[in-house]
This record gives C-alpha cells, structure tokens and sequence, in this order.
C-alpha cells in the first residue's frame, strides 16, 4: 500500500473516532486502486459524522430530528430515542401546565410510568378542585353567615364590641356601642379597659363590670367568647346594662342593712361585717355602747324626745373614723368596729364622743342630759374568740363603765350633800 495514502486513512480514521467534525477525507487523492476503498471508508465516515450530530443534537435538547441524508441501521435507535423524549418532554409540558389530558402513545417503560403519573396528577388535580369548589362554596356560606351574624348583632339592645385578640384594636361594634361613643369618646376605651379582666369562657357565664359615668356607676353584664372575625382570631364582648335592676338592688340591699331611725347600719349588717372581720383576721375594735337614762327621757319627756336622744347619739359616734362600721343594735345599744387601732386610741376618742353628746345643743334647754356608756374590746390578727364572747365581753364592760360613773355621780351627790350641811 501506498505509504502516503496509508497515513491519509489512519489520521481520517482517527479524526472520525475523536473529531469527527473536522474529518475530512478526499478519494481523489488515493491512487487509483484504493480510490474504491477510499469512498467506502468515507462513506462510513459520514454515517459515524451524522451519528454524532444526531447525539449532540439530542444532549442539546433538541427534540426536533436533524437533516438525516443516509438512512442506516445506526441512526433508528437515536431516532426513537427522540421520538421518545419528545414526547415526554411536551407530556411534562402539558402537566407543568396543569393539562392532565394527553397520554404517550408510544408504549416504553418511560412512557408507560410518566402516563401512570399523569393518571394520578390528574385524579390529585380532581381532588384539589372539588375541594376548592367546596372551600368556596362554604366560604360563600361563611360570608353570608357573616353578614346575617353582622346584621343581628347591630340591632342587638347590648352593647357588642369585637376586639382583636392580639392588637386590641375595635374590629366591630353595633349601632348601640357607636351611639354611646359618640356621645362619650371614653365610654369604649374605658369599657375595654375594664372588660380586659372578664374572663373568657365557652360555657356562657357571666362577669359584672362597674363604669362610672359622670356622677353615677353604671353596671354592665358581660358575656366574653373567642371568635375568627373575618380570618381574624378576636373576642366579642356583649354587654347587657344592669344599672337599673343594681342600683335597686343596691338600695334594697341598703335598706336591708339600715336602722330606719338613724341611718346608721342595722344590727344584721353589724353582726355580718363582725364574723368577716373576724374570717379576715383583721386588728380592730369592738365596741359596745349604751344610753344612759332613754327610758326616763321617753317616759318623762315622750318619745319624740327619746328618738331625738337616739339619732343624736347616733351622729356623735360617726365621729369614727370613716372605714369605722357604727350600727345600732336595737333600742339604746350601738356597736362601732374601729379598723386597724389601738386601744388607748379608741379610749381618748370614746372619752371626746362623750364630752360632745353631753354639750350636744339639743339638750341645752331641757331638763335632761344626755349621757352615754362604752365598752370595748381589742381584737387582734391572731384571735380565736368567737364574736359571741367578744360581745358578751364588751357588754361587760359596758356595764363596768355605767356602774363606775353611776357610782361616781352617787359619790358627787352625796358630797354636794354633806357640804351643805
């Protein structure tokens, strides 16, 4: 073989296997005994050159086919390997898409398990449209519900406030609450300042708040309940106004608790107040007071002289300090439970009530004087004395003190006697 024609096909071969795009190879140049086998040699040569064209096309992603201009058995498999992936590249577009209603028809394992995908995608893609279809449907209902829940509760009588669980911020409010705020701009920031301690429940009870407007306390009932307020987590306060029915109970209740005669607390609320005192573990003062000669006063004088005696005496132990509790038992029996005092303290202002009922005006013109006698007893955080004894031994000492200063005005008398003789 011709050496120069043997190197022409050794480097041809070796450019088809590593370059094949630069492998060039010219029969012409080949004597004329191996021009045939020269062509041949290229001819095979461009089949391995459309090979690879084919191959690189398809790493490219070039599903569409190149020109083939030599049909052989090397290029059919590259062919519907294509085929093949272009099929499931449009199938993946289609599902990307949400088109779940093409299938490959051509029959391989990929094709076959990405047909099997697209059959579960589009059972899936079923599931997820009837529920948003129900999710809307309800939300549809939800919203009519709101607007129907809205409805009512403007034409509620309570006062309704909807507030935002985390912010705070007034979310709703009916026409009632509205009329309120207008006429008071720090009725809803007051009120839900106070609501602010109701305690929220699921079992419908009930908490009382106190709102002092101007002058008088008004009294709300108020229900609080959680609530998703337009996708909002928020309470609703409804609030009924209790003001009338508790201030007629509260004067009920005072009425219940007051002497009649002279305003002071009754002997129910004195015994009361005494037993949770006594509960609290307070320090205090019982005391025991009694008028001295009521009997000769309503006998003598009438009984429009004797109440006076009582109400008076009634207004010199309210001398007291003012968290003092000062009841009147009954008949000339008065009780004072003095918080949080000394014993000589309540002495020295027993001493004073004494000297003033003694020079009360009423009595400067009459032919009598007023006079009154006390016994007391301090009790302290750790007493275990039932209130019974307590009193009993007030009482005691009551009667100690008339007697003393019986005896003492006996004794003066009899001085004044001896004198002038």
């Amino acid at each position: 073989m011709d050496t120069n024609a043997e190197k022409m096909m050794i480097k041809y071969m070796s450019d088809i296997l590593n370059e094949p795009t630069y492998a060039k190879l010219n029969v012409e140049e080949f004597p004329a005994d191996l021009q045939k086998f020269a062509s041949e040699l290229k001819y095979f040569g461009d089949y391995v050159q459309e090979v690879y064209q084919l191959a690189c096309a398809m790493a490219q992603g070039e599903m569409e086919t190149t020109n083939i201009t030599l049909g052989h058995k090397l290029n059919e498999p590259l062919l519907t390997l294509q085929m093949t992936l272009k099929s499931i590249t449009e199938q993946a577009i289609l599902i990307s898409s949400g088109d779940y209603s093409k299938r490959i028809e051509i029959m391989d394992d990929y094709a076959a398990a990405l047909n099997v995908i697209t059959d579960q995608l589009e059972e899936r893609q079923a599931i997820i449209d009837e529920d948003f279809r129900k999710l809307k449907e309800n939300n549809t209902v939800i919203e009519q519900f709101s607007m129907v829940i809205t409805s009512l509760l403007q034409r509620m009588p309570q006062h309704v406030f909807v507030i935002g669980l985390e912010n705070h911020d007034i979310l709703f409010m009916n026409e009632i609450a509205l009329m309120e705020m207008h006429m008071n701009h720090e009725f809803a920031e007051s009120i839900i300042e106070l609501m602010k301690d109701a305690p929220i429940t699921a079992s419908g009870m009930e908490t009382e708040v106190a709102y002092r407007s101007g002058n008088r306390i008004r009294y709300f009932s108020v229900r609080a309940d959680l609530l998703e307020w337009y996708a909002m987590n928020a309470v609703i306060y409804i609030m009924t106004d209790i003001s009338d029915s508790k201030h007629e109970m509260i004067n009920l209740e005072t009425k219940a608790y007051t002497d009649e005669l002279t305003g002071l607390y009754n002997r129910a609320f004195g015994m009361k107040t005494l037993e949770e005192w006594l509960d609290e573990k307070r320090r205090f003062v019982l005391l025991f007071a009694d008028l001295d000669s009521l009997k000769y006063i309503n006998d003598e004088f009438g009984h429009n002289d004797g109440d006076m005696y009582i109400k008076n005496a009634a207004k010199h132990l309210l001398s007291f300090p003012s968290d003092s509790i000062v009841c009147r038992l009954g008949g000339d029996e008065y009780m004072a439970l003095i918080n949080d005092v000394g014993y000589d303290e309540v002495e020295m202002k027993t001493a004073e009530i004494f000297a003033n009922l003694a020079k009360d005006e009423y009595v400067q013109d009459k032919e009598y004087s007023y006079s009154i006698s006390f016994g007391f007893v301090a009790v302290d955080s750790d007493n275990r004395l039932p209130s019974a004894e307590i009193l009993h031994t007030a009482d005691e000492r009551m009667y100690e003190n008339k007697r003393a200063r019986k005896k003492a005005r006996i004794k003066e008398l009899s001085d004044n006697l001896s004198s002038r003789v």
